[in-house]
């Protein structure tokens, strides 16, 4: 090593004989959360840094000699922590190695990152985007104690992202590895059983409150920008609700809580707007949401009319705003503010009686707007 004699690879093996850590052509048994040294194999060895891990001589040599790794499985964990990031897209390599070796490795990279989180962004992108699209063609179930493992290290490494990246620059990169946790999910839940349902349910509570602080920590800006033109303060930020709203899971109890908890959140969000915004951008983005994300919509014109009912005893407030939308594309925020506009009795009944509609449609303020409206439908 001293010399820079990179052969020195090929020994690795035999010194996790002698030291036992591995037996000969026996498979390294799953470990949640290991710690580096004892996963790497090289404790006592050296360190990554002492030398120039990315040598391309150093990666041919481990090319050259692959089958070392059928012999000592742990040999895998070496070399992957040797060869640097840049290479651990290296198809002869990866597809030898098992999805938990990647993970735990992808877990070292990301916490030692965040000295360098735009390079750490780029290459754990690549290898995630790759893990998802093998995964996603996985047809054989993981066993329980390898499932458990890749699944809660998953989340886990989930979790890390999360931390470095509270910040709108890399806000698609937690979503990218929520898309890995939801196949590995999938692909552990190919075999039905309670136990697997249980771990399930704990992985995907451990994952919602996971994404609930990220999207709290990272989106801190109000919701809506009315400096110009009312709109979205960032439209990063809607495509990330409407992406974790996407989200489904093997059992449909687990993805009716998560849904149902990023819509309150969204509309928590959205009613902390004035009720005059919350239906300004209702009509503004209406038909562009409707196609993009139902369900943010659904949210939006549920806020919509609650702020018209809300609003609608001002007349002035609400004839500007069916002054400045064009209400005749918004039947049913049109027909609320009728309703809730609409004379009531002492009982609080809608009053029916002709004469005394016709006084007050005479009489109301908005009745002209209403009208001017009725007339272009």
């Amino acid at each position: 090593m001293t010399r820079r004699i990179e052969k020195w690879v090929l020994v690795i093996p035999l010194v996790h004989l002698l030291r036992g850590e591995s037996k000969p052509y026996e498979p390294v048994p799953p470990v949640l959360n290991p710690q580096f040294d004892s996963w790497t194999g090289l404790k006592r060895i050296t360190r990554p840094d002492l030398y120039d891990a990315s040598h391309m001589n150093l990666i041919q040599i481990m090319e050259e000699y692959d089958y070392l790794i059928d012999i000592d499985h742990l040999l895998v964990h070496s070399w992957m922590s040797l060869m640097g990031v840049d290479y651990l897209m290296n198809n002869k390599l990866i597809m030898r190695v098992e999805l938990r070796d990647i993970l735990q490795h992808l877990q070292f990279i990301v916490i030692v990152s965040f000295g360098n989180r735009k390079r750490m962004c780029r290459v754990v992108r690549h290898l995630t985007s790759y893990l998802i699209e093998k995964e996603s063609n996985h047809k054989k179930s993981f066993d329980d104690s390898d499932g458990v493992c890749c699944l809660k290290t998953a989340v886990m490494l989930l979790g890390s992202v999360c931390c470095i990246t509270k910040d709108t620059e890399f806000w698609d990169l937690p979503l990218q590895f929520l898309d890995l946790v939801c196949v590995i999910a999938k692909a552990y839940g190919l075999t039905d059983s309670q136990t697997r349902k249980i771990i399930h349910e704990e992985s995907v509570k451990d994952t919602l409150q996971k994404m609930r602080e990220w999207q709290t920590n990272t989106f801190r800006n109000k919701l809506l920008d009315k400096q110009y033109v009312l709109q979205f303060s960032l439209p990063s930020e809607i495509q990330a609700w409407s992406k974790l709203l996407s989200i489904s899971f093997n059992y449909e109890e687990h993805t009716s809580l998560w849904r149902t908890t990023f819509m309150d959140d969204f509309q928590d969000k959205l009613r902390e707007e004035h009720p005059v915004d919350q239906i300004g951008i209702y009509c503004n983005k209406m038909s562009e949401m409707s196609k993009e994300s139902p369900l943010l919509c659904s949210i939006m014109e549920n806020c919509a009319m609650k702020a018209a009912a809300h609003i609608c005893q001002d007349t002035s407030a609400m004839s500007n705003l069916m002054t400045r939308y064009d209400f005749t594309k918004f039947l049913k925020l049109m027909s609320v503010v009728v309703m809730e506009s609409w004379p009531k009795d002492e009982n609080g009944h809608e009053i029916q009686d002709e004469e005394l509609v016709f006084d007050y449609l005479m009489s109301w303020p908005m009745a002209k707007t209403i009208l001017k409206i009725a007339g272009k439908l």
